[in-house]
């Protein structure tokens, strides 16, 4: 009798990341803690399951299990959250490299993540861009991040960008450079330096559409 199900698994369809990455590399390493994380989560979840059971039932001594098992279950659930931080980051970097195309789940997800958040980008950055226009909307005595002459010299370019990124295609690696942009506190858009920030502008615009 042929069991076919391991072999039309949408799990084990793609090549995985030790595969297509090699076992030391960190993207890698970071899948292969997320799968033992997510194991540990399941066997504390069961264990803390039957403590709550034996303890509703009447048996004193689950208490002080419930409680240990809770505690280990949020640790737990807070290493997990920072694998998923790690696997983010590493798939990003990735996308950066000019290997979006990859067949990863965590590059995929990344990619996905990526193109919806090329708006939210869009607007921060029109945001910017109306603070020079209108700077009121600033608290009396409160400065903005960013330095508003540099700002103002830069502001055609501001405007491409963001209109690159409200683009119906646009290219993952563009959007991370958008974001670190944004985000970043080495960025040249919160530096005083007009062409060094027009010159990563126009990188940012360029790699959106596509060319490297």
């Amino acid at each position: 009798m042929r069991v076919t199900s391991r072999t039309t698994s949408p799990l084990r369809r793609g090549p995985t990341a030790e595969r297509l990455l090699g076992s030391s590399h960190p993207l890698a390493r970071a899948v292969a803690r997320r799968r033992v994380v997510r194991r540990q989560l399941t066997s504390v979840g069961v264990l803390l399951a039957g403590a709550v059971m034996a303890r509703l039932i009447g048996v004193r001594v689950a208490g002080a299990l419930v409680a240990s098992s809770a505690i280990v279950e949020l640790a737990l659930m807070g290493s997990l959250a920072r694998v998923a931080s790690d696997e983010r980051r590493l798939a990003r970097q990735l996308i950066l490299a000019g290997r979006s195309s990859l067949r990863l789940a965590a590059v995929e997800r990344e990619r996905r993540r990526l193109v919806k958040r090329a708006r939210r980008c869009a607007h921060a950055i029109d945001r910017i861009r109306a603070a020079t226009e209108n700077p009121r909307w600033l608290l009396r005595g409160s400065r903005p991040l960013f330095h508003l002459h540099v700002v103002v010299a830069v502001a055609p370019e501001l405007a491409r960008l963001a209109a690159a990124l409200r683009a119906d295609a646009v290219h993952p690696a563009g959007v991370v450079m958008a974001f670190d942009l944004l985000t970043d506190a080495q960025s040249p858009l919160y530096g005083e330096d007009v062409q060094r920030l027009r010159a990563a502008l126009i990188r940012t615009v360029s790699r959106l559409d596509g060319y490297n």
